[in-house]
Protein backbone atom coordinates (compact mmCIF):
# COMPACT_ATOMS: atom_id res chain seq x y z
CA UNK A 1 0.00 0.00 0.00
CA UNK A 2 1.28 3.30 -0.74
CA UNK A 3 1.80 5.84 1.61
CA UNK A 4 0.21 9.17 0.60
CA UNK A 5 1.50 11.28 3.55
CA UNK A 6 4.86 10.33 2.84
CA UNK A 7 3.80 11.47 -0.86
CA UNK A 8 2.82 14.85 -0.02
CA UNK A 9 5.29 15.14 2.91
CA UNK A 10 2.94 15.55 5.44
CA UNK A 11 2.58 13.81 8.96
CA UNK A 12 -0.45 11.40 9.77
CA UNK A 13 -1.72 13.80 12.23
CA UNK A 14 -2.18 16.66 9.39
CA UNK A 15 -4.55 18.85 9.31
CA UNK A 16 -7.16 19.17 5.96
CA UNK A 17 -5.28 23.01 5.70
CA UNK A 18 -1.59 22.01 5.97
CA UNK A 19 -2.37 18.83 3.20
CA UNK A 20 -3.80 21.37 0.65
CA UNK A 21 -0.81 23.51 1.09
CA UNK A 22 1.50 20.51 0.55
CA UNK A 23 -0.61 19.27 -2.68
CA UNK A 24 -0.64 23.11 -4.07
CA UNK A 25 3.50 23.28 -3.31
CA UNK A 26 4.19 20.20 -5.03
CA UNK A 27 1.76 20.42 -7.72
CA UNK A 28 3.57 23.20 -8.65
CA UNK A 29 6.97 21.49 -8.55
CA UNK A 30 6.00 17.99 -10.45
CA UNK A 31 3.18 19.26 -13.31
CA UNK A 32 4.70 18.29 -16.73
CA UNK A 33 4.26 21.83 -18.06
CA UNK A 34 6.37 23.23 -15.59
CA UNK A 35 8.61 20.18 -15.02
CA UNK A 36 10.65 18.57 -18.07
CA UNK A 37 11.94 15.72 -16.42
CA UNK A 38 10.66 12.78 -17.77
CA UNK A 39 9.54 11.18 -14.58
CA UNK A 40 8.17 14.75 -13.22
CA UNK A 41 4.31 13.03 -14.69
CA UNK A 42 4.30 9.37 -12.76
CA UNK A 43 4.89 11.61 -9.46
CA UNK A 44 2.32 14.28 -10.38
CA UNK A 45 -0.30 11.14 -10.57
CA UNK A 46 0.98 10.00 -7.52
CA UNK A 47 0.47 13.42 -5.86
CA UNK A 48 -3.30 13.66 -7.18
CA UNK A 49 -4.22 10.17 -5.49
CA UNK A 50 -2.59 11.07 -2.45
CA UNK A 51 -4.68 14.13 -2.34
CA UNK A 52 -7.30 12.91 -3.93
CA UNK A 53 -7.70 10.00 -0.58
CA UNK A 54 -6.45 12.00 1.74
CA UNK A 55 -8.94 15.39 1.05
CA UNK A 56 -11.89 13.03 1.49
CA UNK A 57 -12.74 12.68 5.06
CA UNK A 58 -14.27 9.32 4.15
CA UNK A 59 -11.64 7.92 2.02
CA UNK A 60 -9.14 8.92 4.55
CA UNK A 61 -10.52 7.61 7.26
CA UNK A 62 -10.86 4.04 5.06
CA UNK A 63 -7.09 4.33 4.34
CA UNK A 64 -5.94 5.17 8.01
CA UNK A 65 -7.68 1.65 9.00
CA UNK A 66 -5.74 -0.39 5.89
CA UNK A 67 -2.84 1.27 7.57
CA UNK A 68 -3.40 0.79 11.00
CA UNK A 69 -4.57 -3.22 10.26
CA UNK A 70 -1.03 -3.32 7.60
CA UNK A 71 1.10 -2.22 10.28
CA UNK A 72 -0.69 -4.61 12.73
CA UNK A 73 -0.53 -7.70 10.84
CA UNK A 74 3.14 -6.79 10.65
CA UNK A 75 3.98 -6.54 14.06
CA UNK A 76 2.54 -10.00 14.79
CA UNK A 77 4.36 -11.46 12.28
CA UNK A 78 7.61 -10.08 13.94
CA UNK A 79 6.53 -11.71 17.38
CA UNK A 80 5.64 -10.29 19.89
CA UNK A 81 7.74 -7.27 21.38
CA UNK A 82 9.86 -7.87 24.16
CA UNK A 83 8.24 -6.04 27.55
CA UNK A 84 10.88 -3.07 28.57
CA UNK A 85 12.35 -3.71 31.78
CA UNK A 86 11.09 -1.42 34.94
CA UNK A 87 14.21 -0.16 35.64
CA UNK A 88 15.72 2.43 33.20
CA UNK A 89 19.22 1.05 34.08
CA UNK A 90 18.19 -2.28 31.48
CA UNK A 91 17.25 0.33 28.83
CA UNK A 92 19.22 0.19 25.70
CA UNK A 93 20.48 3.20 25.33
CA UNK A 94 21.05 4.22 21.18
CA UNK A 95 24.47 4.76 19.90
CA UNK A 96 25.21 8.52 19.05
CA UNK A 97 25.57 9.21 15.46
CA UNK A 98 29.37 10.11 14.55
CA UNK A 99 30.23 13.05 15.36
CA UNK A 100 27.58 14.50 17.88
CA UNK A 101 28.32 16.42 20.20
CA UNK A 102 26.78 16.79 23.54
CA UNK A 103 25.82 20.45 25.22
CA UNK A 104 28.53 20.27 27.74
CA UNK A 105 31.00 19.44 24.94
CA UNK A 106 30.04 22.14 23.07
CA UNK A 107 30.58 24.26 26.01
CA UNK A 108 33.32 23.04 27.03
CA UNK A 109 34.86 23.37 23.21
CA UNK A 110 34.05 26.83 23.45
CA UNK A 111 35.40 27.70 26.81
CA UNK A 112 38.93 26.45 25.64
CA UNK A 113 39.07 28.48 22.20
CA UNK A 114 38.43 31.30 24.35
CA UNK A 115 40.82 30.72 27.70
CA UNK A 116 43.69 32.38 25.92
CA UNK A 117 41.44 35.34 25.31
CA UNK A 118 40.46 35.50 29.18
CA UNK A 119 43.45 34.15 31.11
CA UNK A 120 45.19 37.11 31.14
CA UNK A 121 42.45 38.65 33.50
CA UNK A 122 43.83 36.28 36.28
CA UNK A 123 47.30 37.47 35.67
CA UNK A 124 46.24 40.73 35.98
CA UNK A 125 44.14 40.41 39.05
CA UNK A 126 47.32 38.60 40.81
CA UNK A 127 49.75 41.73 39.54
CA UNK A 128 47.39 44.07 41.05
CA UNK A 129 46.51 42.69 44.13
CA UNK A 130 50.28 42.12 44.44
CA UNK A 131 50.56 45.99 44.23
CA UNK A 132 48.13 46.31 46.41
CA UNK A 133 49.50 44.71 49.39
CA UNK A 134 53.31 46.63 48.65
CA UNK A 135 51.37 49.73 48.61
CA UNK A 136 49.72 48.92 51.66
CA UNK A 137 53.05 48.28 53.92
CA UNK A 138 55.24 50.61 51.92
CA UNK A 139 55.70 53.90 53.63
CA UNK A 140 53.32 56.81 52.79
CA UNK A 141 54.40 60.23 51.53
CA UNK A 142 53.35 63.36 52.78
CA UNK A 143 51.94 65.81 50.12
CA UNK A 144 51.09 69.80 50.94
CA UNK A 145 48.97 71.48 48.44
CA UNK A 146 46.29 73.97 47.75
CA UNK A 147 42.95 73.41 47.70
CA UNK A 148 41.45 74.78 44.50
CA UNK A 149 38.27 73.79 44.16
CA UNK A 150 35.64 71.18 46.16
CA UNK A 151 31.63 69.88 46.45
CA UNK A 152 29.42 68.65 48.50
CA UNK A 153 27.13 65.09 47.23
CA UNK A 154 24.13 64.88 49.00
CA UNK A 155 22.18 61.52 49.77
CA UNK A 156 22.23 59.04 52.32
CA UNK A 157 26.12 58.70 52.38
CA UNK A 158 26.90 62.49 51.98
CA UNK A 159 30.09 63.17 51.41
CA UNK A 160 32.52 66.37 50.49
CA UNK A 161 35.18 65.92 47.35
CA UNK A 162 38.50 68.37 47.88
CA UNK A 163 40.27 68.96 44.65
CA UNK A 164 43.96 70.33 45.28
CA UNK A 165 46.09 72.63 42.70
CA UNK A 166 47.43 68.79 41.24
CA UNK A 167 44.00 68.09 40.64
CA UNK A 168 43.71 65.08 42.99
CA UNK A 169 40.12 64.32 44.41
CA UNK A 170 40.02 63.64 48.10
CA UNK A 171 36.28 62.26 49.13
CA UNK A 172 35.46 62.33 52.92
CA UNK A 173 32.80 61.29 54.65
CA UNK A 174 33.65 63.62 57.06
CA UNK A 175 33.44 67.10 58.10
CA UNK A 176 36.90 68.74 56.78
CA UNK A 177 37.55 72.70 57.42
CA UNK A 178 39.24 75.05 54.83
CA UNK A 179 38.24 76.12 51.40
CA UNK A 180 39.61 76.82 48.19
CA UNK A 181 43.21 78.88 48.69
CA UNK A 182 43.72 77.08 51.80
CA UNK A 183 46.75 74.33 52.26
CA UNK A 184 46.06 71.00 53.21
CA UNK A 185 47.87 68.29 53.84
CA UNK A 186 47.91 64.90 53.11
CA UNK A 187 49.75 61.01 52.98
CA UNK A 188 49.14 58.78 50.47
CA UNK A 189 50.70 55.53 49.11
CA UNK A 190 53.53 54.99 46.59
CA UNK A 191 52.14 52.91 43.57
CA UNK A 192 47.85 53.86 43.33
CA UNK A 193 48.27 57.47 45.00
CA UNK A 194 45.17 56.01 47.34
CA UNK A 195 45.00 59.35 50.06
CA UNK A 196 45.44 57.32 53.39
CA UNK A 197 45.26 60.09 55.57
CA UNK A 198 44.42 63.60 56.28
CA UNK A 199 46.77 65.75 58.66
CA UNK A 200 44.76 68.55 60.39
CA UNK A 201 47.43 69.21 62.92
CA UNK A 202 48.35 66.44 65.48
CA UNK A 203 45.11 64.92 64.25
CA UNK A 204 45.72 62.20 61.08
CA UNK A 205 41.68 61.42 59.61
CA UNK A 206 42.56 58.19 57.75
CA UNK A 207 40.55 57.52 54.82
CA UNK A 208 41.43 54.97 51.83
CA UNK A 209 38.26 53.17 52.44
CA UNK A 210 39.16 50.82 49.54
CA UNK A 211 41.90 49.87 52.36
CA UNK A 212 39.55 49.35 55.23
CA UNK A 213 35.42 48.08 54.93
CA UNK A 214 36.12 47.72 50.75
CA UNK A 215 39.45 45.40 51.69
CA UNK A 216 36.82 42.64 50.83
CA UNK A 217 37.07 43.60 46.77
CA UNK A 218 40.70 42.93 46.66
CA UNK A 219 40.83 39.89 48.74
CA UNK A 220 38.41 38.34 46.68
CA UNK A 221 40.16 39.23 43.47
CA UNK A 222 43.12 38.01 44.91
CA UNK A 223 41.40 34.54 46.21
CA UNK A 224 40.14 33.99 42.31
CA UNK A 225 43.13 34.29 41.24
CA UNK A 226 45.02 32.08 43.08
CA UNK A 227 42.06 29.51 42.44
CA UNK A 228 42.15 29.99 39.10
CA UNK A 229 46.01 29.19 38.53
CA UNK A 230 45.78 26.33 41.08
CA UNK A 231 43.18 24.80 39.27
CA UNK A 232 44.21 25.64 35.89
CA UNK A 233 43.37 22.22 34.10
CA UNK A 234 40.09 22.40 34.43
CA UNK A 235 38.90 23.97 31.99
CA UNK A 236 35.34 24.95 33.14
CA UNK A 237 36.80 26.28 36.34
CA UNK A 238 39.70 28.03 35.04
CA UNK A 239 37.15 29.80 32.57
CA UNK A 240 34.99 30.84 35.14
CA UNK A 241 37.11 31.62 37.28
CA UNK A 242 39.08 34.12 34.51
CA UNK A 243 35.39 35.81 34.32
CA UNK A 244 35.23 36.43 37.80
CA UNK A 245 38.77 38.04 37.99
CA UNK A 246 37.91 40.11 35.23
CA UNK A 247 34.05 41.52 36.92
CA UNK A 248 36.25 42.38 39.93
CA UNK A 249 39.31 44.22 38.58
CA UNK A 250 36.30 46.72 37.36
CA UNK A 251 35.08 46.89 40.65
CA UNK A 252 38.66 47.11 42.05
CA UNK A 253 39.84 49.79 39.57
CA UNK A 254 36.70 51.54 40.37
CA UNK A 255 37.31 52.01 43.89
CA UNK A 256 40.96 52.57 43.45
CA UNK A 257 40.41 55.88 40.79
Amino acid sequence: MKDYYSILGVHTTAHIAEIKRAYRRLAVQYHPDKNPDPRAHAIFQEINEAYDVLSDPVKKWEYDSHMQSSFTTVAQEQGPARPQHRDPAYHRRRRPPAGFKSEKQRMREFMQQCIPYVQWLCYAALVITILFAIDYFLPYKTRNEKIVDGYFVRGKNAFTVIITESGKKIKIYTGVSGGPGDMIQYEETWVYGTVMYLVEGADHKRLAYVYRGLIIFPLALLGTAIAAVVRRRNTEFYFNACVVCGILLIINLYLLL
